[in-house]
């Protein structure tokens, strides 16, 4: 199994012809504290007068390459893989952007390397903070003053990522990982962004509900489809990591009935299992209707159970009437739930129809309206026509007369 990109996406790597944009370094940290059995993560939504404004992001920012503090760990150079300065410069720039963007430190007294400093909350502290905020102040100056070493050694090295030779702003940026310090809490002071929160940490997750068991790789790099050449124009880029998978498809009803999950998640995971194509579900769910009568029983459980409803009206093949038998003898709720899905299914039906005409029709005019302009269109663009919205193609159809080439109608 493998995973397309969208096709714009793969179409500005193939088609780029330009001279890359200059790469700036830049340093983030996952600012992490303890959550329940977990961790959750500090994130903050970029203001809209910002780059990548509306987006939520970890804490992290630019390098300042002539600002180099002292650190605790002096093997930074290897860790990164650049030149020591580089290595100071890009460790402090990540103290210096979670100080900055969430009110933590990563320091403490050069002579008591092993403590961390308390809360820096404070009017003092503050007025340090908005001063390296507006580059008034270096951190390694910041440092010096305060009798400061950074704690280099609670920050944890987890990825460095470098942004398209296709893309018109660039950076080499380093993500670190840290916990919250203790007797230290985050503050909402960045002036770039317009919220904050803690988000709880997401571990990827693949749920296979094929009939035939996944036999394909668990690193995402090998499941990208990609072609050749835009592989090799976008390697370094490319995801690597590993997703935790769960086949449905080698898992028994015995094996799900014990997984210590809530009903709505066991019937979601059940449904997913067995529910497409399967002529049968309805004798087949019978053997479930304790758990079928948990969903009701829960709070917001007709809700819930409206959605289940929804997901095997859509995939499955058993006869309606055999379905509505079974859901009767849920009570008079489901059964409610049950017609009022069905009726909402055949509407949104029709609707979706005549949607789906109006966009064909919006498509054809302009792949004919580029044509004319341009030449030839390329079977690249013609995809990306075909899969847009009929307002993104009302938007590309008024910028046709105006645009000087067809990425810029396409943009």
């Amino acid at each position: 199994m493998t995973f397309s990109l969208p096709p714009a996406l793969v179409r500005k790597a193939r088609d780029f012809r330009g001279t890359p944009a200059p790469v700036r370094a830049a340093a983030t940290v996952v600012l992490l504290r303890p959550a329940a059995e977990s961790f959750e993560a500090y994130v903050l939504k970029r203001a809209t007068t910002m780059a990548f404004g509306g987006m939520y992001a970890f804490p992290g920012g630019g390098v300042d390459e002539s600002d180099r503090p002292e650190t605790i760990r002096d093997d930074w150079a290897e860790r990164l893989g650049v030149p020591a300065e580089q290595a100071r410069a890009v460790v402090g720039a990540a103290a210096r952007e979670l100080f900055e963007e969430a009110g933590v430190l990563l320091a403490g007294p050069v002579g008591r390397p092993d403590r961390t400093v308390g809360d820096v909350g404070t009017d003092d502290w503050e007025a340090d903070r908005v001063a390296l905020e507006s580059r008034e102040l270096a951190m390694s100056d910041f440092c010096s003053r305060r009798g400061l070493v950074l704690r280099s050694d609670l920050l944890g090295v987890w990825a460095g990522w470098q942004t398209p030779v296709f893309e018109p702003r660039r950076y080499r940026t380093w993500f670190f990982v840290a916990e919250l310090p203790s007797g230290q809490r985050t503050r909402d002071v960045s002036s770039e962004s317009s919220r904050v929160t803690w988000l709880p940490a997401v571990v990827p997750v693949v749920v296979h509900h094929n009939r035939r068991p996944w036999t394909s790789s668990t690193q995402v790099l090998d499941v990208l489809d990609l072609d050749p050449d835009v592989a090799d124009a976008m390697q370094e880029h490319l995801p690597r990591f590993r997703f935790i998978l769960d086949d449905l498809s080698r898992v028994d009803e015995q094996a799900l009935r014990a997984r210590p999950v809530t009903p709505p998640v066991r019937v979601t995971l059940l449904l997913l299992k067995i529910a497409a194509g399967n002529p049968n579900l309805a004798d087949d769910l019978q053997r479930w209707a304790g758990d079928l009568r948990a969903v009701l029983d829960r709070p917001g459980g007709i809700d819930l159970f409206a959605a289940l409803l929804r997901y095997i009206e859509l995939v499955g093949e058993a006869p309606t009437d055999e379905l509505h038998k079974l859901v009767a003898t849920l009570g008079s709720e489901a059964e409610e739930a049950y017609v009022t899905t069905a009726d909402m299914l055949r509407a949104e039906g029709e609707a979706r129809g005549e949607a789906r005409g109006k966009a064909r029709g919006h498509a054809a005019a302009l792949v004919q309206l580029l044509t004319l302009r341009f030449g030839p269109v390329p079977q690249a663009a013609l995809d990306v026509v075909h899969a847009a919205s009929i307002e993104q193609l009302e938007a590309w159809t008024a910028r046709v007369l105006t645009a000087g080439t067809l990425d810029d109608v396409l943009r």
